[in-house]
C-alpha cells in the first residue's frame, strides 16, 4: 500500500517589496561602486605624439608591416629581410621614435 501524499501549499505570506527610499539608496550605491578610478598623472614627455609600446606590440607592428609589405607584391621575389627593415622604419616613424 502507498501512502498518499498531501500536495504542497503555497506559503501564504506576499513578497514584499522594497520602498522607494530603499530603491534610491540601492541605486546611488551601486553608482558609486562602478564609478571608474581616477586617472594617475603621467609625467610630460618631450615629444606629445610618442606612443609608448611593450616591446611585443612593436614587434607585433612590424611583424604585421613586413607582411603587408610582402602581400603587396603577391609574395613574389622580395627580400623578406628589407620588407622587416622597411616596416620596422615605419612604425618607429608612425609611434614617433
Amino acid at each position: 500500500m502507498s501512502a498518499a501524499k498531501d500536495p504542497v501549499k503555497p506559503s501564504s505570506r506576499k513578497p514584499t517589496l522594497p520602498s522607494a527610499s530603499e530603491t534610491k539608496v540601492a541605486a546611488s550605491n551601486a553608482t558609486k561602486k562602478s564609478a571608474a578610478p581616477k586617472a594617475s598623472k603621467k609625467p610630460p614627455t618631450d615629444n606629445p605624439k610618442q606612443i609608448t609600446l611593450t616591446p611585443e606590440e612593436r614587434y607585433r607592428m612590424i611583424a604585421v608591416a613586413a607582411y603587408y609589405r610582402a602581400e603587396t607584391r603577391g609574395f613574389i621575389g622580395g627580400d623578406p629581410a628589407q620588407d622587416w627593415a622597411d616596416a620596422e622604419a615605419e612604425v618607429e616613424r608612425l609611434i614617433g621614435k
